[in-house]
């Protein structure tokens, strides 16, 4: 969620609505991360929210050991609008503030 932020700025309003966890094994060890975030899907993101003001979109996270083995497998699933559509959505007594 705060990638998305740095990347899409102040006009977009974006949060995690859910998160999913699938452990595969237990870790006894340092495990890594590492979310690369293409262009085709903030284009993607972009795309759908011009016309409606909302998307939402799923990433996918491996939690790995220097061996590449997986421990677990992370889904989020993420909210993206047009800050202008989220202001409006929440009635004009709510704004939004980011």
């Amino acid at each position: 969620m705060l990638m998305l932020l740095r990347i899409f700025g102040r006009n977009f309003v974006i949060w995690d609505k859910s998160a999913n966890i699938k452990f595969i094994r237990p870790a006894r060890t340092t495990l890594y991360a590492k979310y690369l975030i293409s262009e085709d899907f903030i284009e993607s993101i972009r795309t759908e929210v011009a016309p409606t003001g909302k998307c939402t979109r799923s990433l996918t996270l491996e939690l790995k050991d220097k061996d590449e083995k997986v421990y677990a497998i992370i889904e989020r699933i993420v909210y993206a609008a047009d800050k202008n559509f989220y202001q409006q959505k929440k009635g004009s007594t709510q704004k939004a503030k980011f």
